[in-house]
């Protein structure tokens, strides 16, 4: 159930800006605080999609209905109305868009609900609203991270210094072809967010409509970064989003191992992605043949699969 949302999407899809998606799934307070950062929402998006995976009494619901209200531009609201797990949530709210005719080349930009926008990094990452948008190319990052436990808000001190992280180890080289950073990414995984990731509403499509059904979240980054629209991915000059770190959260829980098994699903992608790009076969299949060495180490007790290396940005 999503409701009438009364947008002229026609008009969103020919504004140059992205549209800003936020999926939501037991949201409370962190929802909250991540939609009151949206306050400076109207100079860089050109709408906000707020889906809710939740039951239509969910608090999330309502809280979502009373932003539409008074969001000062564009906010569709769906709802799931059953909790659904996160592949799924992204193939409903992306099945939600299209029934709505939004253009594939809209570029969407995602943002966690227990995140934020970054006022000061959207001011100089993209002055007056333009953001440097190229076809075919993904934004992934850079982001600020602060840390916050699991059962208390977190109060930002008006002097606080953040961190910057990013998933681009070497800074000379962005921007970078897709298939190059995924390689890169599979056999010595850095920190990925989604959160603040710009890509075409084509992109989400490309694997909502793949033959082999991806079930879980992680690597998302890696597969919208390898649809069939995408050759090359970069980040912005300025952090635009501040992510939080606590112990309760999925990329805290969910072992290493876990992650890894939705590779399987990615090197299928990845094989469909060198099918239809020549250049990129040799790098695919000398990808390939290192984590088929690698794994069968790792079977045989000879070896460890690589930690995911969190890099702080000079």
């Amino acid at each position: 159930m999503s409701g009438s949302d009364r947008i002229d999407w026609a008009t969103v899809g020919n504004d140059p800006r992205p549209v800003l998606v936020i999926p939501v799934f037991h949201g409370g307070e962190r929802f909250e605080r991540c939609l009151r950062s949206l306050a400076c929402a109207p100079a860089y998006f050109a709408a906000v999609v707020l889906s809710i995976n939740a039951r239509p009494d969910s608090p999330d619901l309502a809280v979502a209905m009373g932003f539409r209200r008074n969001a000062g531009l564009p906010v569709a609201v769906f709802n799931t109305t059953g909790e659904m797990n996160s592949m799924s949530h992204s193939r409903f709210w992306a099945t939600e868009l299209r029934r709505r005719n939004l253009p594939p080349n809209t570029h969407l930009m995602w943002l966690g609900h227990d995140d934020e926008l970054d006022p000061d990094g959207l001011a100089a990452a993209c002055p007056g609203g333009q953001w440097p948008l190229r076809p075919g190319t993904m934004i992934l990052g850079p982001w600020k991270l602060r840390h916050e436990s699991v059962g208390t808000l977190y109060e930002a001190p008006e002097d606080e210094q953040l961190e910057t992280w990013t998933c681009f180890p070497d800074q000379t080289v962005k921007p970078q072809s897709s298939i190059d950073w995924v390689c890169d990414q599979l056999l010595h995984p850095t920190y990925l967010n989604l959160t603040g990731g710009v890509f075409p509403f084509g992109s989400v499509l490309d694997i909502v409509d793949f033959r082999v059904r991806k079930t879980a979240g992680m690597r998302m980054e890696m597969t919208l970064a390898t649809s069939l629209g995408s050759r090359r991915i970069t980040e912005l000059d300025e952090p635009v989003t501040i992510v939080y770190g606590r112990s309760d959260s999925d990329r805290a829980t969910i072992p290493n191992a876990h992650a890894r098994s939705d590779d399987r699903h990615l090197l299928i992608w990845l094989a469909r992605y060198a099918a239809r790009t020549p250049r990129t076969r040799a790098r695919f299949a000398s990808t390939l043949a290192r984590l088929t060495t690698l794994r069968t180490k790792v079977a045989l007790g000879r070896a460890t699969l690589p930690a995911e290396d969190w890099v702080v940005r000079p």
